[in-house]
């Protein structure tokens, strides 16, 4: 709830839609679902905050606004082998994970619903991993060529 009250009062300063969808790192769409119900109640830019202040008012007539959603039958599928995936992305790229799932253990979730999982479940496991350089040593004079 904290993005909508957030959202609606820099609405009631004055801010345009697309301004706040920028700054708050939202979409506009977002914002202008978060600012409709109070467009709704009459409050506006000119009007102001309602005197019992945002928080509440978004308790009292949206409260399901700005609450995660339910993630549906793909995100129970990947929790029940949670620690199977967790092991593998220690080893392997989130891609690969999938795959074999998929074809090993009939995981049914598709590989978008398995990325947005790891990543809200496991950040830590989903990051880059470093590349690894190896140094050669430099070839004695004359033997290799190098362009600019």
């Amino acid at each position: 709830m904290a993005n909508v009250v957030e959202v609606l009062e820099h609405w009631a300063a004055g801010r345009p839609l697309r301004a706040i969808a920028l700054s708050l790192g939202l979409d506009r769409n977002t914002v202008r679902k978060y600012v409709t119900p109070a467009r709704e109640a009459g409050y506006g830019p000119a009007c102001g905050a309602p005197s019992e202040g945002w928080a509440a008012f978004v308790a009292r007539v949206c409260p399901t606004l700005g609450t995660a959603r339910n993630n549906g039958i793909a995100w129970a599928e990947l929790a029940v082998r949670h620690d199977e995936i967790a092991e593998a992305l220690k080893v392997n790229r989130p891609s690969t994970v999938w795959q074999r799932l998929h074809d090993d253990a009939g995981l049914q979730a598709s590989l978008p619903s398995f990325r947005r999982y790891a990543l809200a479940m496991l950040p830590d496991a989903y990051t880059r991993r470093p590349r690894i350089t190896v140094r050669r040593d430099d070839p004695p004079p004359g033997e290799e060529a190098q362009v600019d």
